[in-house]
């Protein structure tokens, strides 16, 4: 199973997020790590232009920014991956 990672910001942002939504992302976090390739999530998708290199994950009215490299803690050939979430926010103001 892939593993994720919240970044300092990312946590800060949550902290703003009524904890219904707060739980509904972790939710989709959750399940996100258990695809065996969490780019081909159907709520995922490749970023373009300024955030080139990341995906982001709609979870309702809310976006989560995130990247993924190999799982530095896992076995070469198991190809885990761990997914660095960078922003957590609504869908208007995460972009900026």
């Amino acid at each position: 199973m892939h593993r994720y990672l919240l970044s300092r910001g990312a946590m800060k942002s949550m902290r703003r997020i009524p904890k219904p939504r707060v739980e509904q992302i972790m939710a989709a976090f959750d399940e996100l790590v258990t695809a065996e390739n969490p780019a081909e999530h159907r709520n995922v998708k490749a970023m373009k232009g300024d955030w080139q290199g990341m995906y982001r994950i709609r979870i309702g009215e809310y976006r989560a920014i995130f990247e993924m490299n190999p799982d530095p803690m896992a076995k070469d050939e198991d190809k885990l991956l761990l997914l660095s979430v960078e922003a957590v926010g609504i869908r208007g103001g995460i972009y900026g």
